[in-house]
Formats: structure tokens, C-alpha cells, sequence
């Protein structure tokens, strides 16, 4: 099959058109035709290295997988070729309680499609079949290559975790990016007050344009927190958003009593220094969330399609023109998901 990948870490340019061997399903795996997929922080991470990653090379990277089954393992009973399915991003091992339980993200052996193994950038992926939901039939394949890693992880985020309720105050620190679009869009249609924090002061019309009640420009830590209570009545709000990273002893700060701050990434850095005493004393709670479950998968496609919600979508872009599309995602001049064509 065609695929996309590289050899050796590094830069875009390492990113390269190869052929490899047609993937083939074991016992409970399926392979799947890919004609789309999109760009995710992850995939440049992995790309570089991600923290010490180490993989077999080549490796074909991207996480965002939708298409139409086209073989399956002995044990597939579920599932036939030809569907048209969508798999989540996260696997186990099969066997813990996490697993069983449908929480494949809490495993100790979590893998992810295009980090620890083979993804979207090919012509064919082979997941395993306990990833698989069924596609909507009212998105097309180009709008669901956007989702399977952003939306469910947000729809965790707000929903699952958060547990949002109609009228609330959500602050989504990193509101320019990808996480940043799918929970302003989903805070909309959940009800709530969004207030959108971002370091591009050219963004701030489109995202208000977008569903944010609110936007505010990120110059430093002391200005963004002194802007935020004021939008807040020195409040604060009960759901804090931060994929930023180095941000997070802020997002703290910005949050109300007993409320909510959820940690997605760490684009601007992976430490941040953290004032114990705006935790105990506000009796606020802090989540870690680097994926999400099928069942936050399934229910979050359930919730797009009730309320008609559309993908943000930069540009379609040939795979084999990667490189580029990389660069470009890296640039931060495009506002919305970069999709891959086959």
C-alpha cells in the first residue's frame, strides 16, 4: 500500500511517500480503507519524537481513522466488510478491568492509532475491532477525518468529566487550536458561557463568530487573570479547559470554588509552577485527559449530529504533499482542522 511516513524523527521534511505491505488483520482486528484523514498536535509530536518515543521504522503516523472495513480477523462477528466505521483513537490490552469496562484509555498498556502503531497516513489501518463505532451516515468522510481524536476527548473533557450543566462558565485556555474550536462549538450547544483565551488578537472575531460568548487576548499570566475575573464578576468558572500546559498553575487561579480544571497538553510546555494554596483553599479539582473512551466516542457523534454541528475545516490537502501541510499546521496561520486526501 501508499503511505506517508518517516524514517528517523525529526521536521517536516522527514515525512516521505513510501511503499509497505498491506496490512492483515489477526484474530480480533479489522483493516480499514482510509480516503481521508486530519492533522493532530500529535501526529507533529510523534513525528519529533514525543518525549523519548521509541519506534520500529518506518512509521506511519495518524490517528484520525474513518472508512469502509475491508478485511477481518476469524474472530469479528460484529462487524462485516464493506461498514463504514470510525475507531477510537485508544486501545488496550483486552484483558484488565479498564478494558472490560470500556475504559481502554485508563490501561496501563494504552496504545494510540499512529503513535504506537501503524495509522491514518497509510492507504489501509488494522485496529482492533473493540475500537470501532459505527459512522454517522449524515457526515461525509472528510468531515468525520476530523474527529475521531478531538471531539470525543472534548466531549470527555466537558461532558464526562466536567459534567456541564446548562448556564455554566467554562474557560477554554488554547481556544485558537483544534481541542479549542470542538469545545467552543460543543460549550454552544451544551449552554453554556464560554470564554475563549487566546495569544492571536486576529482570531478574536472568527472565534466569537464561532459560539464563544467571550474572548480574551493572552498577553501574560497576571493581565489574562485580572481579564478573566473581570469577565466573572472575581468569580471565576466552574469548568477550566488548559491544552497549553505551562499555563496550568493560571487555569487554577481562573477557576471558581469546587470547580473544574481539565488538562489536555502541553503545546507551550510540559511544566508549570502551581500555587498549592489556590487549590485547597478553593476546593477545586484537576483532571488529567489524554484520550477518551468509545463510549465518549459514541455519545459525543450522538451529540453533533442531534444539534447539526459541523467540523471546522481549513483546507483539503493531497497526502503526499505531508510536508507541507505539516509546515503549515505548525505555523499556527490556519484556524481549523487540515484534512488529509489519499
Amino acid at each position: 500500500m501508499k503511505a506517508v511516513g518517516f524514517k528517523k524523527y525529526g521536521g517536516p521534511e522527514v515525512l516521505e511517500m513510501m511503499e509497505i505491505e498491506d496490512p492483515t488483520p489477526n484474530d480480533n482486528e479489522v483493516v480499514i480503507a482510509t480516503m481521508y484523514t486530519s492533522i493532530n498536535r500529535l501526529d507533529t509530536l510523534v513525528r519529533n519524537g514525543y518525549h523519548g518515543l521509541k519506534l520500529n521504522m518506518p512509521h506511519i503516523p495518524g490517528t484520525d481513522v474513518v472508512g469502509k472495513i475491508v478485511s477481518i480477523g476469524k474472530s469479528v462477528s460484529n462487524f462485516s466488510i464493506g461498514d463504514r466505521v470510525i475507531a477510537n483513537t485508544v486501545f488496550g490490552c483486552g484483558k484488565c478491568n479498564y478494558c472490560i469496562s470500556g475504559n481502554d484509555h485508563l490501561c496501563s498498556k494504552w496504545n494510540v492509532i499512529g503513535m504506537h502503531v501503524n495509522g491514518s497516513y497509510g492507504d489501509l489501518v488494522r485496529v482492533p475491532v473493540s475500537t470501532l463505532v459505527p459512522a454517522p451516515t449524515n457526515y461525509t468522510d472528510i468531515e468525520l477525518s476530523t474527529m475521531p481524536l478531538s471531539l470525543p476527548t472534548c466531549w470527555r473533557a466537558i461532558s464526562s468529566v466536567g459534567k456541564a450543566e446548562n448556564g455554566q462558565t467554562i474557560i477554554i485556555n488554547g481556544a485558537s487550536g483544534n481541542i479549542g474550536i470542538f469545545s467552543i462549538l460543543l460549550s454552544k450547544a451544551l449552554g453554556l458561557k464560554s470564554i475563549a483565551l487566546t495569544r492571536d488578537p486576529k482570531k478574536v472575531d472568527i472565534l466569537k463568530r464561532l459560539g464563544a460568548s467571550d474572548v480574551l487576548i493572552y498577553a501574560t499570566d497576571d493581565q489574562i487573570l485580572k481579564d478573566v475575573m473581570n469577565a466573572t464578576d472575581n468569580i471565576g468558572a466552574e469548568i477550566v479547559i488548559d491544552v497549553l500546559g505551562s499555563t496550568l498553575g493560571n487555569s487554577i487561579k481562573m477557576a471558581r470554588n469546587n470547580g473544574e480544571i481539565i488538562a489536555l497538553g502541553t503545546i507551550s510546555g510540559i511544566s508549570s509552577e502551581v500555587d498549592i494554596r489556590s487549590l485547597y483553599l478553593k476546593t477545586v479539582s484537576v483532571y488529567g485527559i489524554h484520550n477518551a473512551s468509545k463510549d465518549d466516542l459514541r455519545k459525543s457523534l450522538d451529540f453533533i449530529s442531534a444539534h447539526n454541528i459541523k467540523p471546522i475545516i481549513s483546507n483539503v490537502i493531497s497526502l503526499e504533499n505531508a510536508s507541507e501541510a505539516h509546515r503549515n499546521f505548525e505555523s499556527s496561520n490556519v484556524f481549523g482542522k487540515i484534512v488529509l486526501k489519499h
